[in-house]
């Protein structure tokens, strides 16, 4: 580590009983990603050495699938669900509309909706209840992510809409 400090994370190795592929789980890379150090975990705790090809190293510290293990014969087992039969949208970018205002915001949509562009998606109030603004989608495509604060400072970022067209009004793609 940078400050000299000893770095400690957990790793957990499943060799398999024949030789073949090798694969590295990696997770919790960032500090809000608790979720991939679970995702990790639990295809840890459902590998079975004795039936494995390979070997799969896991250290605790970006997702992994068994369907990847799966496709290249790691473990044996025919592919779960994928990313088409859970209807994932694949966008060439992603917009942002962002919070002009300091107020209340209400949303008139949920994650993973469509919407088309110049659709409303939330309306912001002032504590007195009267309309501040109202945010428009400046693009078609799904509600990818989206603010879950009941207020919001002016310059946040209340929702990301993936897409795969063109945006309307001249919206600029997010650029991290």
């Amino acid at each position: 580590m940078f400050t000299g400090q000893y770095w400690y994370v957990s790793v957990i190795v499943a060799k398999g009983i024949r030789p073949g592929k090798r694969f590295t789980l990696t997770s919790g890379v960032h500090g809000d990603e608790m979720s991939s150090v679970h995702t990790v975990q639990t295809i840890m705790g459902r590998l079975n050495p004795g039936e494995m090809t390979g070997t799969v190293m896991a250290v605790l510290f970006v997702d992994g699938t068994l369907n990847v293990l799966k496709h290249y014969g790691v473990i044996p087992g025919p592919i779960g669900r994928t990313a088409i039969d859970a209807n994932v949208l694949i966008g060439q970018n992603v917009y942002t509309v962002v919070s002009s205002q300091g107020g209340f915001i209400e949303w008139l949509v949920k994650i993973t909706d469509n919407v088309r562009a110049g659709q409303k998606l939330a309306i912001q109030r002032n504590a007195f209840g009267e309309v501040l603004a109202e945010y428009i989608s400046p693009v078609q495509g799904r509600i990818s992510a989206l603010r879950i604060d009941a207020t919001s400072e002016p310059g946040n970022v209340l929702v990301f809409i993936l897409s795969t067209s063109a945006a309307a009004s001249g919206a600029v793609p997010y650029v991290e």
